[in-house]
């Protein structure tokens, strides 16, 4: 997409917002109907467009914005706000291929139906699709800017995994027909593709770095190369075991919480995966956000039985162990990460950029290395 002004080809992030902005009138009606609750409105001319600055890991997320305005209702009733979130994607970009799939997305909100499960784990509401260029997609979806996001606290954590096991548990039970192909193990590929040995490699020559004495104070280092062995075989063995619908990628990053729901987006990454791995997904992923990782690592177990406990709210019969261990294959990622956290803050931007470990730990760069070491 090319700027009207200078004719010059639009950065990603502009071109997303160019894109939102020219959203057809009649798509708009729609949307702000529907997020309105509605059989029919008039929205505005020109809605307020605001980006919502959250780091995105997929790099063919070229932005996400809230969009918001007053509609006028049907005649008899009152002008309503309404205000919804649109999702740009553009699918000519390489992202991770290995486990991350935009189309799966799509069809995930619009056809596989996970609306209608009635549990307390559930997608957010979607309102349209709209395709305003041959590779890009706009999602426009429920507005969750008011639902607590992470950090998570452990009670939150507790009622989410609750949920998320009555998620798990039910399509453990009856495994619905998807519109698309499920990868299986993603859990394993997720810990091969990580590159951890190459960070492994750099933390062994990092003993005595202050980052890694911040980390670690008097524990030994070699406690990381021990967990990355004890990790790989544990991500072989449960990969024998029997396979349901997992989310994949259910880091916090991609969770809402609200008194009486876990809404989740980004379903890029659904897979045909051990139970369990979700779960460890979502408690490990929290630990790295804030400064409450001490806390969740310390409370893990009570989460985890929460986890179970919601899968017998639906009446799965599992076997606690094998659950257990598929749980830690996910945990044992982000428990890894955070060991390696002094190599990988050697070369900002070579595993994330400084922003985005700024924003995810709520704190500054040098800061890092102290608030992993509740963890480590």
């Amino acid at each position: 997409m090319l700027c009207r002004t200078c004719g010059q080809e639009l950065k990603p992030l502009n071109r997303a917002r160019a894109y939102v902005e020219a959203v057809e009138l009649g798509d708009l009606a729609h949307i702000v109907a529907a997020a309105a609750g509605q059989p029919s409105a008039t929205p505005d001319a020109h809605p307020e467009v605001t980006e919502l600055a959250t780091v995105h890991w997929d790099a063919r997320t070229i932005g996400i914005f809230r969009v918001s305005g007053v509609a006028a209702a049907p005649p008899g009733t009152d002008d309503v706000s309404w205000s919804v979130v649109a999702k740009v994607i553009d699918h000519s970009i390489k992202g991770p291929e290995a486990w991350v799939a935009p189309e799966q997305e799509v069809l995930s909100y619009t056809q596989a139906g996970f609306q209608d499960d009635g549990l307390g784990f559930r997608p957010a509401a979607c309102f349209r699709v709209t395709r305003p260029g041959p590779s890009v997609t706009i999602l426009w979806l429920e507005d969750l800017t008011g639902a607590a996001k992470p950090p998570f606290d452990v009670e939150q954590l507790v009622v989410m995994a609750r949920h998320l096991g009555q998620w798990n548990g039910f399509h453990a039970i009856a495994m619905r027909p998807l519109p698309f192909d499920l990868p299986a193990n993603a859990h394993a590929r997720r810990w091969r593709q990580s590159g951890f040995e190459k960070f492994l490699t750099r933390f062994e020559t990092l003993h005595d770095h202050p980052y890694t004495r911040s980390a670690y104070g008097q524990l030994p280092t070699g406690i990381a190369g021990e967990l990355h062995e004890i990790g790989s075989a544990l991500h072989a063995r449960v990969s024998t075991q029997g396979r349901s619908l997992a989310f994949g990628d259910c880091n916090v990053g991609n969770l809402f919480h609200t008194p009486t729901a876990t809404i989740a987006v980004d379903w890029a990454s659904l897979a045909h995966d051990p139970v369990g791995v979700d779960a460890g997904c979502m408690v490990g992923s929290a630990m790295t956000f804030g400064a409450k990782g001490s806390d969740i690592i310390a409370n893990e177990k009570r989460i985890f039985e929460s986890y179970l406990l919601g899968i017998a709210d639906v009446g799965f019969p599992c076997d606690r162990d094998q659950v257990r261990g598929a749980y830690l294959c996910l945990f044992a990622v982000y428990l890894f990460y955070s060991a390696m956290v002094p190599a990988l803050l050697q070369v900002p931007g070579e595993y994330f950029t400084r922003e985005f470990y700024e924003r995810r730990y709520n704190t500054t760069w040098e800061q890092i290395p102290e608030l992993v070491r509740g963890v480590v």
